[in-house]
């Protein structure tokens, strides 16, 4: 799982370093997006590293920056579906390397037929 890091820029955007696909790439996002994307991993026990790298496989031309943004976005759409809107939301446990059920929707509503 991967730990969220301190972060003391709360406006513009923050760079930061991920493995993506085994090679090491920068991103630049606003905070609140990595907040985001940091509470996805939480709530999936994944690291950041293998959640982009889950998005880098299918976003084809987009770019990951980009790619990113939209996963985030339809993740949390995705979850107050499932969890009708309520507060709280935890998936069950899968194994570790399983993309659980709303990581698997998000991914397909982002890129359908992208395997």
């Amino acid at each position: 799982m991967t730990e969220k890091p301190h972060s003391t820029q709360r406006n513009g955007q923050i760079c930061r370093n991920v493995t993506v696909s085994g090679r090491r790439t920068s991103l630049r996002m606003e905070t609140v997006m990595w907040d985001a994307l940091y509470e996805i991993c939480q709530r999936e026990t994944r690291t950041i590293h293998d959640v982009c790298t889950m998005i880098d496989t299918r976003r084809g031309e987009a770019g990951l920056t980009a790619s990113l943004r939209v996963f985030i976005l339809t993740y949390f759409r995705q979850a107050a579906v499932v969890s009708g809107l309520a507060e709280g939301y935890a998936p069950p446990p899968t194994p570790p390397r399983v993309p659980s059920p709303l990581v698997r929707a998000a991914l397909e509503a982002c890129w359908p037929d992208r395997n």
